[in-house]
């Protein structure tokens, strides 16, 4: 949600029904804290996968991938946002690749729900990350509520905020969000990568 927060708090403000899947977290503290940020956001449906548990590593490419194809299955999502592959955070760039595999087109392993569309969303650390390069196409506009829903939200992850100007920090979501803005002439945005789009 550090980078797709605007997002869905500005869906669920238009009436949408959003859904977060987590594939894992590190304990149930960091539970408590991702249901609670979700909230603050207007999430309608919150799934973990997996946990808690220490590292996902501990968990084969095959099972995260049937646990997300089982996810998309009971939710049927339209778009499916999924962290930057360009990004610093390994589990991040690797739970990327695997729900890539897993909505690809034909619905996974057993012919399932594939959405129509799947964008890459960055966090603040991917736009200087040494990993990749990150060019965004698709930019979400954002009010100033969304942003602050977004800024919430973080804070309710408590035991990952970290003080400025680490890009764990409310100030740096706020900035990236007035940078994106002004890429495109608002307020405040966020910016994406579309892996598949369909219209």
């Amino acid at each position: 949600m550090i980078g797709c927060g605007g997002l869905l708090h500005r869906a669920a403000r238009d009436g949408a029904e959003t859904t977060v899947v987590v594939v894992a977290t590190d304990d149930e503290e960091r539970t408590v804290e991702l249901k609670e940020a979700c909230r603050v956001l207007g999430v309608a449906n919150v799934e973990v996968l997996f946990g808690p548990m220490p590292f996902i590593d501990d968990l084969d490419d095959s099972r995260i991938v049937s646990a997300i194809d089982d996810a998309l299955a009971r939710h049927a999502p339209r778009l499916v946002l999924v962290p930057s592959q360009a990004g610093y955070h390994q589990e991040h760039r690797r739970v990327a690749g695997l729900a890539v595999s897993a909505t690809r087109p034909g619905g996974g392993r057993t012919f399932g729900h594939a959405p129509q569309s799947v964008w890459y969303y960055e966090a603040p650390a991917d736009v200087s990350s040494p990993t990749g390069a990150w060019s965004p196409t698709l930019y979400v506009t954002l009010d100033d509520v969304d942003v602050a829903a977004k800024c919430d939200a973080m804070l309710a992850h408590a035991s990952q905020v970290r003080p400025y100007p680490s890009e764990r920090s409310t100030e740096a979501l706020r900035s990236l969000a007035v940078l994106r803005g002004c890429q495109v002439g608002a307020a405040f945005a966020e910016a994406y990568a579309p892996r598949r789009q369909v219209f």
